[in-house]
């Protein structure tokens, strides 16, 4: 499924003015600083507040007064499925819960974009390299986003690694594996 700048924009519009503060992490984030103009998949949010887990009726009520479906994400947390500009964009609302974790320090150290006017706020892509590493998963979705990043900020994927001690050994692997050179 993919999704245009367009509705994007008036997805998380419509999630701000509600008073939902959130960070864009998934692919999108990287998809943003490749200045794409439509995204492949879904919208990943990590959401500072309202908790998805325990403010599950405000979340529903958003979905229902905007004519939008809920469903659920891998994790069992919120997912809204947005019928906007005449597309579907399905956003996963996630937060720090089980074994997802972003740590203070990464939420805190995002950068603002702007999607068509619409100020965000989104993971610099070595962020989400780290994210993503930590996983394991989608190491050539990883590859091929770093080939077309080109140079990255080795400093702060440097730090953003740091903030997982018992793991850095792993991520920097999978890291190396893909092409980073730090």
């Amino acid at each position: 499924m993919s999704f245009s700048r367009k509705a994007l924009a008036r997805v998380v519009e419509k999630i701000s003015k509600r008073g939902v503060e959130f960070v864009v992490i998934g692919s999108t984030a990287v998809e943003l600083a490749l200045n794409k103009d439509v995204f492949e998949g879904d919208l990943d949010l990590f959401v500072i507040e309202p908790s998805p887990v325990a403010n599950e009726d405000f979340y529903r009520s958003l979905a229902a007064e905007e004519g939008w479906e809920v469903g659920l994400t891998e994790l069992g947390t919120l997912k809204l499925i947005a019928n906007v500009e005449g597309e579907t964009v399905e956003v996963e609302l996630y937060e720090n819960i089980m074994d997802f974790n972003i740590p203070d320090e990464v939420v805190a150290n995002t950068r603002q974009a702007s999607i068509n006017g619409v100020k965000v706020r989104v993971l610099h892509p070595e962020q989400y390299f780290v994210l993503k590493a930590r996983q394991g998963v989608d190491l050539d979705k990883l590859r091929n986003y770093y080939r077309q990043l080109g140079k990255l900020n080795t400093s702060l994927l440097e730090t953003t690694l740091s903030y997982f001690p018992e793991e850095s050994e792993d991520i920097a692997e999978r890291l190396r594996s893909v092409g980073f050179k730090f």
